[in-house]
């Protein structure tokens, strides 16, 4: 998938960015809109190979965590426990991986080989706090 970005199941993607640092957190920005004929068509050498870490199934969806091609690659992914169907595909270059994975109610609080947290709203995934 795209680098920085999220992708829905519908194929909608949103591009984001990494804003700036402020004492150490990172602030993520949506920087585009498009979808993935889009990326694929433009940006096809620019792609990454994924390595699943870990795998959490929750009582209505399945969460995949894991590493990119590079050291600072990280992905999440989640898909319908029902359909099989992917609900949304994050992925950062500069996130470092995630390793473990925790639900809370309605968020999933990644947490990468560097001791950060990743939270993602389960409906919104692109409004992410990074801690």
């Amino acid at each position: 998938m795209a680098e920085n970005s999220i992708t829905f199941g519908d194929g909608s993607v949103i591009l984001l960015e990494k804003e700036k640092l402020q004492e150490s957190a990172i602030i993520i920005k949506i920087k585009n809109k498009t979808n993935i004929e889009s990326i694929i068509t433009s940006d096809y050498d620019n792609f990454s190979f994924i390595d699943v870490l870990k795998i959490y199934r929750h009582k209505s969806f399945t969460v995949y965590i894991g590493e990119g091609s590079y050291g600072g690659d990280g992905f999440i992914y989640l898909t319908d426990n029902k359909s099989s169907e992917l609900v949304w595909f994050a992925f950062f270059d500069f996130s470092d991986p995630f390793v473990d994975v925790i639900i809370n109610n309605d968020q999933i609080i990644t947490t990468t080989n560097n001791d950060r947290n990743w939270t993602f709203l389960l409906k919104n995934p692109e409004l992410i706090n990074v801690e």
